[in-house]
């Protein structure tokens, strides 16, 4: 649009050019690279703060990975239309924040959720992100996290709590 607003190429010459060049859908190596960097990142967020879980004190440590999660979210939300990628690797560093805060709060405040079970919570928020953005990957990696949470959750009661699973997966598409 600089060239256009300088009057070096017409509306029309851009329009021509633009026909040229097609936006690639499907999986390439730059998108692989983001989700691969996001992944890690988030990762490195988890080490961390696990790290050094025991020396934060409890109001700390609540505050920091609230304000992580609404950071990476809200960060996702501005960059959606100037720079998708980085829109969505902010989105998957959210889910990964998000399922750490799940084991990390349950650890500093004695809560009791069972291990299975926060795999259940994990799956509903990277649903919850997944419905926001209409994202494949965490629709399938919530499901991933939707099965860990039933292997190891048989020995429970959790009939319902798997069926409200099934029930958000398939009305999520």
């Amino acid at each position: 649009e600089a060239n256009q607003d300088r009057g070096i190429i017409s509306k029309q010459q851009k329009e021509d050019m633009l026909t040229y060049y097609e936006e690639s859908v499907g999986l390439n190596f730059i998108r692989v690279l983001v989700s691969v960097g996001a992944v890690l990142i988030g990762l490195g967020f988890l080490l961390f703060v696990a790290g050094n879980w025991y020396l934060i004190p409890d109001v700390f440590k609540l505050v920091i990975l609230i304000t992580a999660i609404a950071l990476s979210i809200g960060a996702s939300y501005f960059t959606e239309l100037n720079h998708p990628l980085t829109s969505t690797a902010l989105l998957y560093i959210a889910g990964i924040i998000f399922g750490s805060a799940i084991f990390l709060i349950n650890d500093a405040f004695h809560l009791g959720i069972k291990f299975h079970t926060g795999y259940f919570y994990w799956a509903l928020g990277v649903l919850a992100l997944s419905a926001l953005r209409k994202d494949i990957p965490l629709l399938i990696f919530a499901h991933g996290l939707g099965l860990l949470y039933m292997m190891w959750g048989f020995q429970d009661f959790i009939f319902i709590q798997a069926i409200l699973l099934i029930v958000v997966f398939f009305f999520n598409k």
